[in-house]
């Protein structure tokens, strides 16, 4: 007979943990990058970050790079900052894309963005994915000139340059999705990671109420 609650925990894994159906190496994908996938990457421009695009086809997604300097200059743009790291190789971060991006949605402009940076660059597939979750905003890369191209350790690398008083433990090995939540202040108010943030999530750290009828 089966045990309920390991049912129940097994499931619960399933759902936050990564199980790796793509390839994953210590490259980020930097050294296979076309030059057609290099022309879709950017500078950091603070100047966009409240630029919107209804995207028509997936090629038409760019990515700029960011350092932890430039996403302090981002938090200090709105009270709350949602960050969510991702990786195109991850089947949990895409559903996290996609889920995290339609809750946002609901949440009012003026107090809350959400920013989207991928430690790898497999181009193409992040495209695909983000045109899938209608995010308008520019996705962000992790800068692997700075942080290097394995993704075992720049995330913690990337955090680290951040605020090196941050959980780092919570950032080795690379695992994602993660979700940090930061107020205008650059505190961390929540961390986790997987697909569990909800409308009362938000609310119980930052009092802003959704939108559910939008």
């Amino acid at each position: 007979k089966k045990n309920p609650f390991w049912q129940f925990l097994w499931i619960f894994l399933l759902i936050n943990s990564c199980i790796v159906f793509r390839p994953r190496q210590v490259d980020d994908v930097t050294k296979f990058l076309t030059k057609e996938d290099s022309a879709k990457i950017f500078p950091f421009d603070i100047g966009s970050i409240n630029q919107k695009t209804e995207y028509i086809t997936s090629s038409e997604i760019i990515f700029q790079r960011i350092t932890a300097n430039d996403l302090k200059q981002l938090i200090l743009l709105k009270p709350y900052t949602w960050v969510l790291i991702c990786a195109s190789w991850c089947p949990i971060s895409e559903r996290a894309i996609y889920r995290y991006s339609e809750l946002s949605k609901h949440i009012p402009e003026d107090s809350f963005q959400l920013v989207i940076i991928s430690q790898d660059l497999n181009i193409k597939a992040l495209q695909k994915e983000i045109f899938q979750s209608s995010y308008s905003h520019i996705p962000y890369l992790i800068d692997s000139k700075l942080y290097g191209t394995d993704e075992h350790v720049k995330q913690k690398k990337f955090i680290t340059d951040f605020n090196k008083n941050l959980p780092l433990d919570f950032f080795k090995n690379g695992g994602v999705p993660t979700c940090l939540l930061f107020n205008q202040n650059a505190e961390l108010l929540y961390l986790t990671g997987g697909t569990l943030i909800t409308c009362d999530t938000i609310k119980k750290y930052t009092n802003l109420e959704c939108n559910k009828k939008q």
